[in-house]
């Protein structure tokens, strides 16, 4: 089969395999638009990805245009669940810190600290999504406040942190975090993205960006896809644990909504598994 689409005005041949009547197309669809999800309107006959702006597609069969959303919905769903049940594991502090170690992230962390970002003691440090307080081990002494949703995370790190700083289980609504992380001269977010969706995300960077102090400054490390990734590193990535690795443009043009100045280091490859990493130091938040 044979659609004709068209990113705004102008025509975009694409092509697309016969078996687009089971799971497979959603992947079709996904690799063609180089986007994270896919939304079909039906009404509107359009294709939206996450990554892409919207492309109209005229002519559509209607029954196939069902087929087609129920099997985009269908396929979504699977990946979500399987991924959840492959991971759980990773949930329990031992079993995520002994991944953690084996995969050195740790290590490329701790030199991206060293190398590009300097701490005074007497700073307030706010690690978003803290985990079990792994941060601590390449962080000098400082203010530090870190929060994770997972209690059995934050049971970990105040049982071996907890006279290094403070530790609050909850997430960006929690009003008792918003009240810990307040006059933060330093926010982290230490691979933390990626595992969160579009909504949560914009919570972590607008708490960000409202308890920084003006001169504040917000640590950025992700993982990304882009041009030159290593294959082996690509393949990773698709199958990371976090449902949400974008782009180096989109996490870029995501950031750059909230903060003004934004200095870029591109890591790769990185880890057993040769991601490429994104890091960012961004400072000036901008105004509310």
């Amino acid at each position: 089969m044979y659609l004709s689409l068209m990113r705004t005005t102008t025509p975009v041949p694409l092509s697309f395999p016969k078996v687009c009547m089971t799971g497979k197309l959603a992947t079709a669809l996904l690799q063609m638009v180089d986007c994270g999800s896919v939304e079909w309107n039906c009404q509107r006959g359009q294709l939206r990805g996450t990554k892409s702006p919207a492309y109209e597609v005229p002519l559509v069969d209607s029954k196939f245009a069902n087929k087609t959303s129920e099997c985009i919905y269908r396929c979504n769903n699977m990946a979500k669940a399987s991924r959840d049940t492959l991971y759980a594991p990773l949930r329990l502090p031992r079993v995520y810190n002994l991944l953690q170690s084996l995969a050195g992230g740790s290590r490329d962390r701790a030199d991206f600290v060293k190398r590009h970002v300097l701490f005074r003691s007497d700073e307030k440090v706010v690690d978003a999504g803290c985990g079990t307080g792994s941060a601590l081990e390449f962080l000098p002494p400082v203010k530090y406040v870190g929060f994770d949703p997972n209690s059995g995370y934050i049971h970990a790190a105040q049982s071996r942190y907890g006279s290094r700083g403070q530790f609050l289980c909850g997430d960006a609504d929690s009003s008792e975090v918003w009240e810990l992380v307040q006059s933060a001269d330093t926010f982290l977010s230490f691979g933390v993205l990626h595992h969160l969706t579009d909504s949560q995300i914009r919570k972590i960077l607008s708490l960000a960006r409202g308890c920084l102090h003006q001169s504040g400054r917000f640590i950025f490390y992700e993982p990304c896809f882009s041009a030159r990734d290593d294959v082996l590193g690509r393949i990773c990535m698709n199958l990371d644990r976090g449902g949400n690795i974008k782009t180096d443009q989109a996490w870029r043009a995501l950031l750059s909504e909230y903060f003004a100045t934004l200095e870029e280091h591109i890591r790769r490859p990185v880890y057993w598994f040769r991601y490429t990493i994104q890091a960012f130091i961004c400072r000036d938040p901008r105004q509310l």
